[in-house]
């Protein structure tokens, strides 16, 4: 959905610093949750296209403990080992700036939709 097209349907957010991936305005369309289920999936495969676009080998599967993890570790080195857990067992997780991970919510028939296809 365009800027037109949400403005034509009064959904645009009050003030500028609404226009964010957390004030999806799509309610009409999709369910929230399967809105954000779709963004974050598309931030894995830009990680993804990112490292590739580096030359990098992307992480092999592997299972996810937080004990791999360390804050004072490049935020390229955390999105490695996250994306290697989610290769390995299809959990999106993020990570606060303090270091905590944490699994998100998904719309699982999204989710699943998108194993399908890959």
């Amino acid at each position: 959905m365009d800027y037109a097209t949400l403005q034509e349907h009064n959904m645009l957010p009050q003030h500028c610093s609404l226009f964010r991936s957390s004030a999806l305005p799509l309610s009409h369309t999709t369910s929230r949750l399967e809105s954000v289920t779709l963004l974050r999936l598309s931030r894995v495969i830009n990680f993804i296209k990112h490292l590739i676009d580096m030359g990098a080998p992307l992480p092999a599967p592997a299972p996810f403990t937080e004990k791999q993890l360390s804050i004072d570790d490049s935020p390229l080195n955390l999105g490695k080992r996250i994306l290697s857990g989610f290769l390995y067992d299809g959990k999106l997780r993020g990570i606060t700036p303090n270091g905590t991970v944490y699994k998100h919510r998904i719309a699982l028939d999204v989710f699943t939709c998108f194993q399908g296809k890959i």
